[in-house]
């Protein structure tokens, strides 16, 4: 452990009344002098007389700050800046844990270790430094802390905002921190340690991306039927009664209308339940319905898609070549799932949809479109939120010909075509998360 350092307040003597005195005395009845503590003093005096009294003041260590003339008289305010004069001095002899800083025109305090400024004391008498209030503080203590379920990446900008101004926090392996501060800056942050270093809870997040045909029409009496026959129930807590609509063919946006009516809020359930009948009719299909279990606060990342070939050209030792590298076509998903106190899961969610717009150059290099979303919600465990509004646009190259006779070299060419195909589809992506294991009482901060 460290020697203690002492906080120790000095306060500067400026002989105000025997500086006034002479410069009084120097002027006699032609000017006035007033002492204004802690280190100034006020004078008027002729302006023919003005260069003498600066020599004189300048060397009992007085400057002037301020001069004001009037006719033929001058105003001016000497100051004497002692302690501007002082701290370099002090400075000097301090160690590299102590300091010094003027808190007043006539004061100052500084920091350093008792032995320290024991052996100031001469030299801070001969500056004139009268001592005043002392003020001990803590050594500083260094302790090692190793996280058990934490990284120290998470907990190191949590301790370092709980520091002393003397403290510090540095990371040193991924579940390792060294801290230095007071001792009782590091028993509160032990406690502090204790409750944030806790397991995490988990939640299961189940995705399921389903891609539907743009402008498509839905008969809803039809899903009204499919949804009472449906082996796949909605969540109770989901339940509500669907109008009565003639038998018709309507746009999606429509539908999802006709769910809204009675209590002017769209179930998610009950979206999910359209987009499973949507598939059941041709009009829709599952891109992906992946599961995977991950921390609260950890980000998880589903992604399915096709690498894109094509040809890249290139020199390498002065030989030219062609090679084929891919880019990705991807429907992508980052979830974050953030556990509530109360059980329910926030969840910021990323969708991203990179698909072929078209070909260019000579080496048919594929054309990406990116579009991407972000949002964030609060759910109850088990439920269920669909997001929509994504589209994606693909252009292919489709293969046409007759069998075995297109694949000949050369001769193949005469009986097959290269077609690009156009298409748009709408994305959906429904996410329900589920706490595993998790039994409430609050999480740490």
């Amino acid at each position: 452990m460290e020697e203690p350092l002492v906080s120790q307040i000095f306060t500067v003597k400026f002989d105000l009344a025997s500086a006034a005195k002479l410069v009084k005395n120097t002027l006699g009845e032609e000017g006035a002098v007033q002492d204004i503590r802690p280190n100034s003093l006020l004078v008027t005096l002729p302006k023919a007389r003005l260069a003498e009294v600066n020599g004189l003041i300048s060397q009992l260590g007085y400057k002037a700050a301020t001069q004001t003339t009037v006719k033929q008289a001058v105003t001016v305010l000497y100051t004497c800046p002692k302690l501007e004069q002082v701290v370099p001095i002090v400075k000097t002899r301090l160690t590299a844990a102590g300091t010094v800083e003027i808190l007043a025109p006539d004061k100052l305090m500084i920091t350093d270790t008792h032995h320290t400024l024991e052996r100031m004391e001469t030299v801070l008498k001969g500056l004139q430094l009268e001592p005043e209030q002392r003020v001990e503080k803590e050594a500083l203590v260094t302790s090692v802390y190793t996280a058990g379920n934490r990284e120290s990446s998470e907990l190191k900008p949590v301790i370092a905002a709980r520091l002393t101004p003397r403290g510090s926090v540095h990371e040193i392996k991924p579940n390792k921190l060294i801290i230095r501060d007071t001792t009782t800056s590091l028993k509160s942050l032990e406690s502090l340690l204790s409750r944030l270093d806790t397991k995490l809870p988990q939640v299961m997040i189940e995705s399921t991306t389903y891609e539907v045909f743009s402008d498509i029409t839905v008969d809803y009496s039809a899903f009204v039927t499919w949804r009472g026959k449906s082996s796949t129930q909605p969540i109770p807590s989901l339940e509500i009664s669907l109008p009565s609509i003639p038998g018709k063919e309507d746009t999606i946006g429509t539908i999802l209308g006709y769910l809204r009516e009675g209590t002017g809020e769209l179930k998610m359930g009950e979206v999910k339940l359209l987009l499973d009948f949507l598939v059941s009719q041709g009009k829709a299909w599952i891109v992906c319905r992946p599961w995977i279990t991950v921390e609260s606060g950890k980000k998880a990342k589903i992604a399915t898609g096709d690498l894109v070939p094509y040809r890249a050209y290139q020199v390498v030792a002065g030989t030219e070549s062609f090679v084929t590298e891919y880019k990705e076509a991807l429907i992508a998903l980052e979830v974050t799932p953030f556990v509530k106190d109360d059980g329910r899961v926030t969840l910021n969610i990323v969708p991203e949809v990179n698909t072929i717009t078209g070909y260019r150059g000579p080496e048919q290099l594929p054309l990406i479109s990116e579009r991407k979303a972000e949002t964030t919600v609060t759910i109850e465990s088990g439920t269920t939120y669909v997001m929509g509004g994504l589209t994606k646009e693909e252009e292919r190259q489709v293969r046409r010909g007759i069998p075995l006779l297109m694949d000949i070299p050369v001769l193949g060419n005469l009986f097959k075509s290269l077609d690009r195909e156009k298409s748009k589809t709408d994305i959906y992506i429904a996410i329900t998360p589920r706490l595993v294991g998790y039994r409430g009482g609050g999480l740490a901060e």
